[in-house]
């Protein structure tokens, strides 16, 4: 049975990057929409100022009262098409419709069409711009961009997460480059942080329940918001380490700071001894053998569980040939 069921994982990373990539954007959007409406504000009026003479109202102008629906569209910078749909949901209609069916506007509009710019690149749904400009009120006007704000403060908490799990993944795709297939060492470690899914039994269980696991942590690290890598990892008992079985206990994710939640772990600080792996999952145990074996050969025995890495797997490289892995254990000197 393949070790991770990369159909899930697929979906799962899929979908994360979807949605921080639809979080850029609109927080991108957001960044300028004040910006960009005060330019074209500035423009706009500038245009108007060499239509209109002074001290008079260009509504009641006999010729120059009302602007077509291309020229109001080009003043406004959209297409027509826009001011159809505005015209249709009931959220700017026009001045007057001729008896021919011309649309009119009137520059009074144009401070309307301003105000739905604003908003709409605020992020703001059409219908509750409609809502606000039919009930244009100042203190409803501070909770939308209250409202606004706080969302783009998450938006762009997501993104900075977003950076730093981009950051390390691609620190760590370098760093499988550079691995010998084999290579053994001992190192000092950190804590590190981790989310977990439940107790798995692949003996017993079926690939539905391995999927259904890694769907969980997904689940799980959306909530808590602190994921560090892409992959997943896994974790080997330390008592199964010691009657030589080497299939998972669980499937880890990890993330930036303890958590204070049920599927928290801990991976404790110590002595470590590592290996890498190349190749595909299936070969994994061997790699686990010669691993004891060079624990054993330096005076140290297994003190902890055993934890899989996941330095290069299907997400950059075709061939499972090339996955990368970094087993480690946690060890201790013998009496």
């Amino acid at each position: 049975m393949q070790r991770r069921i990369c159909a899930a994982q697929n979906l799962c990373s899929a979908e994360f990057v979807q949605r921080r990539i639809c979080a850029a954007q609109n927080l991108c959007y957001a960044k300028f929409a004040f910006r960009k409406t005060c330019v074209t504000q500035n423009l706009r009026y500038a245009v108007l100022k060499k239509i209109v003479p002074a001290g008079k109202d260009l509504y009641y102008m006999k010729n120059e009262n009302l602007f077509p629906i291309g020229e109001f569209a080009r003043l406004c910078g959209v297409k027509k098409d826009t001011l159809f749909h505005y015209d249709k949901i009931g959220i700017l209609k026009p001045e007057v419709i001729a008896e021919n069916g011309y649309r009119y506007y009137s520059y009074r509009q144009f401070s309307t069409f301003d105000i739905i710019a604003c908003l709409k690149e605020c992020g703001t749904p059409l219908r509750e711009i409609k809502s606000y400009i039919d009930n244009q009120d100042t203190e409803y006007f501070l909770d939308i961009l209250q409202d606004k704000e706080r969302i783009l403060e998450e938006e762009q908490a997501k993104i900075e997460r977003m950076r730093r799990v981009m950051k390390n993944t691609v620190a760590m795709t370098k760093k499988a480059l550079t691995v010998e297939s084999g290579t053994c060492g001992i190192e000092e470690c950190g804590e590190e942080h981790m989310l977990v899914t439940e107790k798995l039994c692949i003996k017993e269980g079926s690939p539905a329940d391995q999927m259904n696991a890694i769907d969980q942590l997904f689940h799980v690290i959306e909530e808590i918001k602190m994921q560090e890598e892409f992959p997943i990892g896994s974790i080997v008992l330390k008592e199964h380490l010691l009657e030589g079985e080497f299939i998972e206990d669980y499937y880890y994710c990890k993330i930036s700071g303890s958590a204070d939640h049920p599927r928290y772990l801990k991976k404790p600080a110590g002595t470590y001894a590592f290996i890498y792996h190349v190749g595909p999952y299936q070969t994994l145990p061997e790699s686990y053998r010669k691993l004891i074996a060079f624990i054993g050969s330096q005076d140290y025995g297994i003190r902890g569980n055993g934890y899989e890495q996941e330095m290069m797997n299907h997400l950059a490289v075709k061939d499972p040939e090339k996955y990368v892995l970094k087993i480690s254990i946690k060890i201790g000197k013998l009496d």
